[in-house]
């Protein structure tokens, strides 16, 4: 028979520090490599994250939990905290609708909200942003196809992804999205509420001359009509706790305008800001000005660190309004 020899191990002290030294590198190596890859691809910082909130996520995912979580705007809950149980209002409900963001032409996931509202008797849709990858004519085409065969009403802004196509051609950013669905920046009322919707998804150049003169515009209109009620709509968070899709993630100079609309919008009357982008949904308020804000869950089905959703809005007699983050099933 033969037998293994094994060679034994040095012990000279240099060479054990030095062995130690080496796999504790690549034990770090190892962990930074992880933290960097869960950033990048979720948009979250972890280590900002409150842990009960990540076990509670994925326990949801792993257990099938369906059950819609709701978020009572008055509480003014920060993201660093499970949200609530919704309170009871005595305020009769006026309407409701939806909130859509970040579908990536997962058109069948876009389609399932669309039909829930359309079921649900909710009056419109507002759309944030990122229907398709790369913004092409076609992938524009395709999802407004389930907008329009949904049969409710929408509201669309245009999100960065949607922009790709236009800008790698050299025309206006947002030329594909304008020629498929219209100008990215709009506003309307209904039952007293003031809805704003502001494109912000251009990275580079962001607000420009035009629509702030037209935000501005509407703010002094909003504070000689008095709405009960202002609402207002984004594509990219102006602020965000932990996570770094935020309005000036790829230009400094964007992030003193996005302070500069918080409190512009502040100013002018508006009670919160919903946002898409971040493919998570979150409640908080910006610590400067204390302004409520939102992002919503996405709709894809990939690259998303929770299961696809969406967000439904009631608005009550009273003037309150409630949050709830819906799963699609």
């Amino acid at each position: 028979m033969f037998r293994r020899k094994y060679r034994k191990r040095s012990s000279f002290l240099p060479f054990v520090i030095f062995r130690m030294l080496l796999s504790l590198t690549i034990f770090i190596v190892l962990i930074l490599g992880a933290y960097s890859a869960y950033k990048y691809f979720s948009g979250f910082d972890p280590l900002k994250l409150e842990p009960r909130l990540v076990v509670i996520n994925l326990l949801g995912q792993l257990g099938g939990i369906k059950k819609p979580q709701s978020l009572e705007i008055q509480t003014n809950q920060e993201v660093s905290q499970p949200p609530p149980p919704p309170k009871t209002i005595k305020a009769k409900l006026v309407f409701q609708f939806i909130l859509v963001a970040d579908s990536h032409n997962d058109n069948q996931n876009l389609k399932k909200a669309l039909s829930y509202a359309k079921d649900e008797n909710l009056k419109f849709v507002i759309g944030l942003g990122d229907y398709t990858d790369v913004g092409t004519e076609d992938e524009l085409q395709k999802a407004k196809k389930e907008f329009d065969g949904s049969g409710i009403r929408y509201f669309l802004t245009a999100g960065d992804h949607d922009l790709w196509d236009s800008r790698n051609r050299g025309t206006l950013p947002a030329a594909n999205f304008i020629k498929i669905f219209g100008p990215p920046f709009q506003s309307f009322s209904y039952q007293n509420v003031r809805f704003l919707i502001i494109y912000n998804s251009d990275n580079y150049q962001g607000l420009d001359v035009q629509q702030l003169a037209w935000l501005k515009e509407e703010i002094a209109r909003i504070r000689q009509e008095n709405p009960q009620l202002v609402l207002a709509f984004a594509h990219e968070p102006l602020y965000h706790p932990s996570s770094e899709r935020i309005m000036g993630k790829a230009s400094d100079n964007l992030k003193k305008q996005a302070r500069d609309l918080t409190m512009m919008l502040k100013d002018g009357g508006v009670k919160e800001i919903f946002a898409g982008d971040v493919h998570y949904f979150t409640g908080y308020s910006e610590p400067e000005s204390g302004m409520l804000m939102t992002t919503v869950g996405a709709l894809t089905a990939v690259r998303n660190t929770q299961n696809p959703r969406f967000v439904k809005i009631g608005i009550f007699e009273d003037g309150s309004y409630q949050v709830e983050d819906v799963e699609v099933k």
